[in-house]
């Protein structure tokens, strides 16, 4: 069960002694969210992996064909992605995209940088999304443990305008559905997206640990997954300006020496490997990001996750395990990166996002949000704080092939997500 923003009244009381940060190694943690893609898509050519060269749809075995490096914008909110799991039988991909959309994956050379940090560091074959669904809830958990019971991406229920907000600063016609008590009735309700539950940013405010949420501005193509924008003790408060701040500010405050303790990073839509945006382009943002730590003294004492916020529509046959009514959703990528991860790995065990949640609790001595992060595996088997600590690894960002971008569209574009 969540709990509400009320429940941090007592932890702020206490002395921040009592979160004081434990002997890892670790001090920062960043978490890099790009869109969009499920673990069969990125990765099911993957050696060691868990992965799929074939689909199904229905009794009829589909190839996983070559994926377009700007692949077209499948549904995959929570309806499409219920009828792909299709009682748990996922074959039902055929059903929410035509021709086969769905069945199609990456090659190696398609995305060498990725597969090298796979190669070199950790790669979970076992992360799921945290909701049955498309971005908007899965970004709620990527904060809060918690969608707050929200299952659709906001519209407007007024068609006559552009949707460029999800959060607090929507016109009053935006909502989302909701099932606010699955116990007593499955049935939808829809409800604006602004909402007051407590977050890791607040568990780190109350251990006196610094955060910052990296996501484009208003106005900018990506700002509808900023998603402190929903959380309203941040938008309508001080830290909305304070703590929230671009992604080309990221780079910057890692040369500065001024890396918060947990981080979040979200590109804006050219870079965030959203269909149909390249995800050539997408990969060269993630290793400059990348880079940008490997070359500072910040490397010794960081954590980087990489993950995909959703399946995006796109196949995998990995049942999702079913924790409670809302999740877990689709598996998605994803990449772990440290001096003290486990070299060359694939680990296999379950994680969702709350996972990231849970280890950052742990390692800063943080209390829990929500049943799911106090229940999530915490990420700490990928790690041997007693090894050697790995180098780090520069990679050099692409030439992307010509001819592969696309027009940025407005966050209007992508009401479904």
């Amino acid at each position: 069960m969540r709990r509400p923003l009320f429940w941090l009244v007592a932890l702020v009381c206490l002395s921040p002694a009592t979160y004081s940060q434990n002997t890892s190694p670790i001090k920062h943690i960043v978490f890099i969210i790009k869109e969009n893609h499920s673990f069969d898509n990125i990765f099911g050519l993957f050696p060691g992996a868990t992965g799929a060269k074939t689909g199904m749809c229905g009794t009829t075995v589909v190839p996983l064909t070559h994926s377009s490096l700007t692949p077209p914008n499948l549904p995959h909110d929570w309806s499409p992605a219920r009828h792909a799991i299709d009682k748990g039988k996922m074959d039902g991909f055929c059903n929410i995209a035509p021709n086969y959309g769905s069945y199609v994956q990456y090659y190696q050379s398609d995305i060498p940088n990725y597969w090298k940090y796979a190669q070199t560091f950790v790669l979970s074959d076992n992360t799921f999304s945290s909701l049955t669904g498309a971005s908007f809830g899965n970004h709620l958990y990527l904060g809060a443990a918690s969608s707050d019971e929200f299952i659709t991406n906001p519209i407007f229920l007024n068609k006559g305008a552009d949707n460029t907000s999800w959060g607090c600063d929507a016109p009053s016609y935006t909502a989302a559905q909701r099932i606010p008590d699955p116990s007593a009735s499955t049935t939808p309700i829809w409800q604006y997206p602004c909402v007051d539950i407590s977050t890791l940013s607040d568990l780190l405010d109350s251990a006196q640990l610094s955060w910052r949420y990296y996501a484009v501005p208003e106005g900018q193509s990506g700002y509808i997954w900023s998603i402190f924008d929903t959380i309203s003790h941040i938008r309508n408060g001080p830290q909305w300006t304070t703590n929230v701040t671009a992604p080309a500010n990221f780079i910057s405050d890692v040369k500065a020496g001024s890396l918060a303790n947990f981080s979040w990073l979200t590109p804006p839509w050219v870079d965030s490997e959203h269909p149909p945006a390249n995800i050539c382009t997408g990969e060269n943002w993630t290793v400059n990001q990348i880079n940008a730590i490997m070359n500072s003294p910040l490397w010794s004492s960081t954590a980087i996750f990489v993950t995909w916020d959703d399946f995006g529509g796109y196949y995998d046959h990995v049942l999702p395990p079913k924790v409670d009514y809302f999740g877990l959703g689709m598996r998605v990528p994803m990449i772990i990166i440290s001096p003290y991860v486990r070299a060359h790995t694939v680990i296999h065990t379950q994680y969702e996002f709350a996972s990231v949640l849970k280890f950052a609790e742990e390692t800063f001595g943080l209390p829990t949000l929500t049943q799911r992060d106090a229940q999530a595996n915490d990420m700490m088997d990928a790690f041997n704080f007693n090894q050697q600590p790995l180098p780090p690894l520069n990679l050099t960002p692409r030439v992307c092939p010509a001819g592969t971008t696309v027009a940025v569209p407005t966050d209007a574009d992508l009401d479904g997500d």
